[in-house]
């Protein structure tokens, strides 16, 4: 077996979407998936905001970690282990190096409730503390787990995901610029 480690360019497009395509079922769990990955991850990882560690095994990958490191936010954005490498130390490596790239022994991650199980050996392990239980928050009808920290729910967000109900508000005339309901309010 070939085992190589690599931290991923920004301007290497066939390894971003070779990842992208080994990660696209989470959009089961994450709606806004490819929005997300494209639209965030890929121009912050060219503002080194985000970082992405990937291993592949005989040109495989076999497991990857995605990281945004922030003034603000340290967090583990994604952690992904093939089923046939899992339970032989590469979530564990991955984490390792997360916490000294993050500079953060803590560092905030959640993780859906289907693979809560998966994880929660490997984050009681390192210390990892669950915080809170969110109930659709990025998905209906999902719960997400978040470990050393909260989520946020910004208005930019709340205002994103009920965009035909703000138009609706705006057109109907039902509240003016200044309400909680504006976009720049």
């Amino acid at each position: 077996m070939v085992e190589r480690w690599e931290c991923i360019s920004p301007d290497d497009y066939t390894r971003i979407i070779s990842i992208y395509h080994y990660l696209e079922s989470l959009s089961n769990e994450y709606p806004h998936f490819e929005q997300w990955y494209f639209g965030k991850v890929i121009p912050q990882l060219k503002l080194s905001k985000r970082m992405i560690k990937c291993l592949s095994i005989d040109e495989e990958i076999a497991g990857l970690i995605i990281l945004k490191n922030t003034e603000d936010e340290k967090k583990i954005s994604t952690l992904r282990v093939s089923p046939e490498f899992q339970g032989i130390g590469i979530g564990q490596n991955l984490l390792n190096w997360a916490r000294f790239s993050l500079h953060c022994t803590s560092p905030l991650v959640t993780v859906p409730q289907v693979h809560y199980e998966a994880f929660a050996k490997l984050f009681e392990r390192n210390g990892f503390i669950l915080c809170k239980e969110y109930h659709d928050y990025y998905k209906k009808g999902g719960i997400e787990f978040s470990y050393n920290g909260y989520l946020t729910e910004p208005k930019e967000r709340f205002l994103a995901q009920n965009e035909r109900l703000y138009s609706y508000i705006h057109k109907a005339g039902i509240c003016g610029s200044d309400s909680k309901w504006s976009k720049n309010g």
